[in-house]
């Protein structure tokens, strides 16, 4: 084909960024494989990166990502086109949510996938953000912190780094190897000094009980400290007590039931809820209010005048698996100190990514947490889950309440409804109550 003639098809159908990069690509010698036949390339793609062929049900924005992989013959590039390459497995790999099949496993084979390229001179970063991952979907483990040596020892000098000790130091502490984890907290600080320690809360601690102190690591160490000693709080608490579980869609809208959840022994509520205008279909007491960390729209409201009203303050993030946002340290802090036997995490989100396949939403990770202490619970009643009785086309199955839009609240690439609401429906089903879920 003409190169001045590929070069505008490539503007039309891959915009002209791509372009570019394809024009640079053929100017450095590079052999282009061409435009792919949608069919048969995607299914090869597929098939070499061991990624389920349902993992593609045809959103846009997947199929351009492929379309943009496949542009080149990875295994004869240069180390820019690689690079190029590798990247776009990883943005492939975000994007996988959109669909309905097993997220985890398609993701996880798409950052491997990444590392696999020759001469990927952006190996150590792949490498970081595989190691990333791998610590928020599994854990703490052997594989984790040999992955994690070879990165430090690999890339000393690169920015990215910086994050992979933080990630060893902390697995290095929930494994109980604390010798370990003085020693490599003592190389960060050497490399480093104390910059961000503040957002891996148990490095936090650490340093803290070496007397490598600021303010923000010893706010970051009082709130590992508190969260830690409450590790079984919501076992004791909930032990004995009938439990209403609130999320915020309008499925309840128009029913009434505000009485009938008010009557539960414990009312748990989520993120930025709101009972003002809505009392009669979903009740005004808050026993529980489990919290997130999105830091996409500033966060939840951190409600610091009503935590007097609260029996408990639980976040929805695990200590052990997050890079914790520093617009949250003050808030936080302020749980630790005033709500200091009151205050903890929840503890499975890893192990829910893991047996959903996808991303949970807060009231998904909160009930998975009490079905693993259903024996102890009475009862667990479930209300304004919309999404959990969405219909092909319900708009309103996936908005909040207070939304007066008519755009899907959770319309986005981070929750995969359809597949939580399987799984949720199948975990309360075993809980042993008359209905398992609120079915009206």
């Amino acid at each position: 084909m003409n190169k001045i003639k590929l070069f505008r098809q490539t503007c039309r159908q891959e915009g002209f960024k791509i372009a570019v990069v394809r024009a640079a690509a053929i100017l450095m010698g590079v052999r282009i494989s061409g435009f792919y036949e949608p069919d048969d390339s995607k299914e090869e793609f597929l098939q070499r990166y061991r990624i389920a062929m349902d993992a593609v049900k045809a959103p846009a924005l997947i199929s351009t990502s492929i379309k943009r992989a496949m542009f080149y013959e990875p295994e004869k590039t240069v180390e820019l086109v690689n690079s190029c390459v590798a990247q776009v497995l990883i943005n492939y790999g975000r994007f996988l949510n959109e669909t309905g099949t097993d997220v985890y496993l398609n993701r996880k084979n798409v950052f491997e996938a990444a590392l696999m390229f020759p001469q990927n001179r952006n190996y150590s970063r792949h490498l970081a953000e595989n190691i990333f991952n791998q610590w928020q979907w599994e854990g703490a483990s052997e594989e984790l912190l040999e992955r994690c040596e070879q990165a430090v020892k690999s890339a000393s000098g690169e920015a990215h780094v910086k994050k992979v000790y933080l990630i060893y130091i902390s697995s290095l502490m929930e494994l109980k190897k604390e010798e370990r984890a003085q020693s490599a907290l003592r190389a960060y600080v050497k490399k480093y000094g104390k910059k961000d320690l503040h957002v891996v809360y148990p490095a936090a601690l650490l340093a803290e009980r070496l007397g490598i102190s600021n303010e923000k690591i010893r706010k970051a160490a009082v709130i590992c400290e508190v969260i830690l000693q409450n590790e079984n709080l919501l076992e004791t608490y909930f032990a004995g007590k009938s439990v209403a579980v609130v999320g915020s869609g309008p499925y309840e809208s128009g029913k009434s039931r505000g009485d009938e959840i008010d009557r539960h022994d414990v009312v748990v509520r989520f993120n930025d809820y709101r009972t003002d205008r809505f009392a009669q279909d979903y009740g005004k007491k808050t026993n529980v209010w489990v919290r997130n960390i999105d830091t996409e729209n500033g966060g939840c409201a951190p409600r610091s005048n009503e935590l007097h009203k609260f029996d408990l303050v639980v976040l929805e993030s695990n200590i052990w698996r997050f890079f914790m946002p520093e617009m949250f340290l003050d808030d936080f802090y302020a749980y630790a100190v005033t709500m200091k036997e009151r205050f903890c995490m929840l503890k499975h989100r890893d192990r829910l990514i893991r047996e959903m396949g996808s991303f949970p939403t807060s009231g998904g990770q909160l009930l998975f947490e009490l079905c693993q202490i259903r024996d102890c619970i009475r009862s667990i009643d479930v209300y304004g889950f919309s999404y959990m009785y969405q219909t092909e086309g319900n708009s309103k199955a996936l908005r909040h309440i207070s939304d007066a839009a008519e755009e899907f609240r959770y319309g986005n690439l981070h929750h995969n409804l359809r597949v939580e609401t399987e799984y949720l429906k199948r975990l309360m089903r075993g809980t042993g109550d008359s209905e398992g879920y609120r079915d009206g």
